[in-house]
C-alpha cells in the first residue's frame, strides 16, 4: 500500500451544484404582486373549483357526461401526451436505422424491440471495434403523440429520467434528444415536477424528491384547462352540491370560453410560453395553477431582450403570438381558441378550418388590393405564407409553427450566437417591489442550467440585494443569493444569506443542502453536519445528503457509519456514481482493501465511463497493482476529458518518475503549476525531480 500514498490523489467530497430589441413586446394583462394566492384571483368567487382545497377527480369521472367529447380529446396531441410503451401502440422503427452515434461523447445508441418491451442500449467501441462500455435502460413511458415526435423515459430506483435518444416522426428517424447535442447527459437528465406537470397532468410528486412520482397519470387531462371536478361532479349527480344552470355560468368549473380575454390565454400560457427562465413566486408550484387565474399569480417568464425573427422555440406559442399585429391591433382579442379547438386533433381540422379563422377578419379582395398586395386565391394557405414552419430552435426534425404571424417571411435574419451574453426581461413587464428579487433568481438559474457565465451572477447579486432590501423576508431571493455567492465561491456571504432563508423557512432541504456545502468550504465541518442531518429529517432519501454524510463521517474517522450513509445513498439513487466511488475509495482507503474498493469503483465506470474520480481512483489502484501502463491509460483519459484535472498531471508525474522517467514526469508538474501555481505539493515533487536530475547530469 505504500505505492498508493505516493500516488498524487486529492480527496474531496463528491459534490454536485447543478452548473453551479428589435421588437416591442406587449403583453396587454399586467399584474403586480409577488404574494399570490389561489383566492386573490378576482375571479376566485366566481368559480368555487379555483379554490386549492377542491380535489382532482380524473378524465373517466368526465366521461361519464361529455363522452364524445372525451373520445375527441383523447386523440389530440395533449389528450396523447403521456403514455406507457406497448406493442400496440408502435410507429418507430426498431427493426433499422435503428442507431445513432454521438461523436461529441463518442457514445452509440441501439433501440431494441424485445419480448414487448422496448430499450435503448448505450455502447463504445475502441479503436479496434472492441465493445468497452455497455448499459441498458427499459422504457417506461413515453412523452408526445408521435405527431412530431416520441421521446422516452426510465424510472431507476423509483427516479424517472429522460433518455438519450427521441424518434422524429416527421423525419422518420432516430437522433439524440432535444438538447443532447449539446450536452449528452445520457440516462440521468431528472424529469423534475415542473417539466412533468406541463407534458401530463398533474402529477403527485413526492415532496421534496426530485424526480420521484407516485400514481403518474397518462395524458394531459380534462382539468388542466377547466379545474379540479369534484364540486362539477358532486353538482351534477347531486351528492352535495344543487345548482340551478338555465345556461347561465357553472359555479362548479371553468369553462375557458367564458373567461376574460387575459385569464383565457393564461389558461394556454401555463405551458406554452416556456421562454429562457420561469421564476415560481412564493408560495406557489407548478401545479399550483388553477384555470382562472392570472399567470403572473404563478410566476413571472424571462425572455431574452434581443429575438431574432428565424429563431423560436418549440414552447413559444404564446411569446411568438404577442409579436403579431393580429394579437396587438386586437388588443389581445386573439386568444388560442379563436384558431385552436383543444377537444379535437389538429390533422382532422384541415386547411380550410384555419384559412377561414384568418378570413374572419382578412377579406380576401381587400387583401389584394392593400399596398404591394399579391393576388390572395380563397383556397390558398394562408399559414404557408404568414407563419413560418420548420425546426424550431431547441427540436431538430419537426416541421413546428412559429406563431408569429407576418405579411411576409423573412429568410435571412441572423440566429442566435451561441455563447453570447444575454440580457433577460420580464415578458409580462411586472414592476413591483419583488420584480428585482425574481428577475435576479432567473439569472441564477440561467447560470446553472443554461450558460454558466459568471457575469449572470454578478448581475444576481445585484438585483437581489438591492430586492431584499425592501423584501427581507424573501427567501426564494435569500436562497438564490446564497447560491450566487457560492458559485462565485464566496462560501462566508453564502452561508449568512442562507442562515436568513432557514430563519424564515425552517423546513426547505435544498437550503440546508446549499448551507452544508457552504460550511464545508469554510472548514466548519460540524456545522455542515447538522445541516445535512436537518436536511435528512426533513427528506430521508437525498442520495447527495446522504453521499456528503459519509464524506464528512469519513474524514472524521468513522467508517461504519460512512459506509451506512453510503448505502443509504446508493439504494436512494442508483444510478449516481459518486456514491459507489467514495464507498470504493473507504474500502481502499481505511481497510486497505483495494479488491472491494475496486469492484464499487468499476460499478460507477459502468454507469458512467468518464466518471472523473472513478477513473482517477481505478488508475491509482492500478498503479499499486504494479500495471502503471493501464494506470497511464486512464489518466490520459481523464485529460481528454477534462484538460485542466490538476490531479491527473500529479498522477502521470508520480507514475514517471517511480519509472524513472524523470524528464516526463518534470513536464507534467510543469503544466500542473501553469493550472494551479501555489500547488504545495506539486512544487516539492518537481523540487526533488530537478535535484535528481542535476544530480545525474
Amino acid at each position: 500500500m505504500k505505492m498508493i500514498k505516493k500516488i498524487y490523489i486529492v480527496r474531496v467530497a463528491i459534490l454536485i451544484i447543478p452548473v453551479l430589441g428589435w421588437f416591442y413586446y406587449d403583453y396587454f394583462f399586467l399584474s403586480s404582486n409577488d404574494l399570490p394566492s389561489q383566492n386573490k384571483s378576482p375571479l376566485a368567487s366566481e368559480y368555487l373549483n379555483m379554490a386549492p382545497e377542491v380535489k382532482f377527480v380524473g378524465d373517466e369521472a368526465c366521461s361519464a357526461c361529455h363522452l364524445e367529447i372525451f373520445k375527441s380529446f383523447k386523440r389530440t396531441g395533449m389528450g396523447m401526451s403521456f403514455y406507457k410503451p406497448s406493442t400496440g401502440n408502435v410507429i418507430e422503427n426498431f427493426k433499422s436505422n435503428n442507431r445513432v452515434y454521438d461523436k461529441k461523447s463518442n457514445f452509440q445508441y441501439e433501440m431494441i424491440r424485445e419480448k414487448g418491451e422496448f430499450y435503448q442500449r448505450e455502447y463504445r467501441v475502441d479503436d479496434a471495434g472492441n465493445q468497452i462500455h455497455e448499459l441498458k435502460r427499459k422504457i417506461d413511458w413515453i412523452i408526445g403523440s408521435g405527431r412530431q415526435a416520441r421521446t422516452y423515459m426510465t424510472t431507476i430506483g423509483g427516479l424517472m429520467y429522460e433518455m438519450p435518444v427521441t424518434w422524429y416522426s416527421e423525419k422518420g428517424k432516430w437522433d439524440l434528444s432535444p438538447g443532447y447535442h449539446s450536452r449528452n447527459q445520457r440516462f440521468s437528465r431528472p424529469i423534475v415536477a415542473e417539466c412533468m406537470n406541463c407534458h401530463n397532468s398533474y402529477t403527485d410528486h413526492v415532496e421534496n424528491s426530485e424526480n420521484k412520482f407516485r400514481n403518474v397519470p397518462s395524458g394531459i387531462g380534462c382539468e388542466r384547462c377547466h379545474g379540479p371536478g369534484e364540486l362539477h361532479v358532486e353538482s351534477r349527480f347531486g351528492w352535495k352540491i344543487n345548482t340551478t344552470m338555465s345556461g347561465a355560468k357553472d359555479p362548479t368549473i371553468v369553462n375557458p370560453a367564458r373567461l376574460p380575454l387575459r385569464e383565457q390565454m393564461d389558461v394556454c400560457l401555463q405551458c406554452h410560453l416556456l421562454g429562457e427562465k420561469a421564476v415560481f413566486k412564493e408560495g406557489m408550484k407548478s401545479d399550483s395553477f388553477r384555470p382562472g387565474m392570472r399567470l403572473t399569480d404563478l410566476k413571472s417568464i424571462y425572455i431574452s431582450d434581443d429575438i431574432s425573427p428565424n429563431n423560436f422555440d418549440i414552447a413559444s406559442h404564446g411569446e411568438r403570438t404577442s409579436l403579431s399585429a393580429c394579437y396587438i391591433k386586437s388588443n389581445g382579442a386573439l386568444t388560442c381558441i379563436v384558431c385552436h379547438d383543444p377537444h379535437n386533433p389538429v390533422k382532422s381540422l384541415g386547411r380550410v378550418h384555419f384559412n377561414n379563422k384568418c378570413l374572419q377578419c382578412h377579406e380576401i379582395g381587400n387583401l389584394s388590393r392593400e399596398p404591394e398586395g399579391v393576388e390572395h386565391q380563397v383556397d390558398a394557405n394562408c399559414i404557408s405564407c404568414h407563419m413560418k414552419q420548420g425546426d424550431a430552435s431547441d427540436v431538430l426534425h419537426v416541421n413546428f409553427t412559429d406563431h408569429w404571424i407576418r405579411k411576409r417571411l423573412s429568410v435571412d435574419e441572423p440566429q442566435k450566437e451561441e455563447g453570447r451574453v444575454i440580457t433577460l426581461k420580464d415578458f409580462m413587464g411586472e414592476t413591483d417591489s419583488s420584480a428585482d428579487i425574481r428577475l435576479g433568481i432567473a439569472y441564477v438559474k440561467y447560470f446553472e442550467e443554461k450558460h454558466p457565465e459568471q457575469e449572470y451572477l454578478v448581475r444576481a447579486i445585484e438585483l437581489l440585494e438591492e430586492g431584499l432590501k425592501s423584501n427581507r423576508e424573501h427567501i426564494s431571493g435569500l436562497y438564490n443569493l446564497g447560491k450566487a455567492h457560492l458559485s462565485l465561491k464566496n462560501p462566508r456571504k453564502a452561508a449568512q444569506a442562507l442562515e436568513r432563508a432557514i430563519m424564515m423557512n425552517p423546513v426547505e432541504i435544498k437550503t440546508y443542502f446549499a448551507l452544508g456545502i457552504s460550511y464545508e468550504k469554510l472548514g466548519e465541518k460540524d456545522k455542515a453536519m447538522n445541516a445535512y442531518l436537518k436536511s435528512l429529517e426533513i427528506y430521508s432519501e437525498d442520495a447527495l445528503v446522504l453521499t456528503n454524510l459519509g464524506n464528512l463521517e469519513q474524514g472524521a474517522g468513522n467508517s461504519e457509519t460512512a459506509i451506512d450513509y453510503y448505502i443509504r445513498a446508493i439504494k436512494s439513487e442508483p444510478s449516481y456514481p459518486g456514491s459507489y466511488v467514495n464507498l470504493g475509495r473507504l474500502y481502499l482507503v481505511d481497510y486497505n482493501n483495494p479488491a472491494r474498493g475496486k469492484e464499487y469503483i468499476q460499478e460507477a465506470l459502468r454507469l458512467d465511463p468518464d466518471y472523473i474520480p472513478a477513473l482517477s481512483h481505478l488508475g491509482s489502484i492500478l498503479v499499486a497493482e504494479g500495471d502503471d501502463e493501464g494506470a497511464i491509460k486512464l489518466f490520459d483519459r481523464i485529460l481528454e476529458i477534462n484538460p485542466s484535472y490538476i490531479s491527473a498531471y500529479g498522477n502521470l508525474a508520480s507514475v514517471f518518475a517511480k519509472r524513472g522517467e524523470l524528464a516526463i514526469a518534470r513536464e507534467y508538474l510543469l503544466t500542473l503549476l501553469e493550472l494551479a501555481p501555489n500547488n504545495k505539493n506539486a512544487r516539492k515533487m518537481l523540487a526533488r525531480i530537478e535535484t535528481t536530475i542535476k544530480k545525474f547530469n
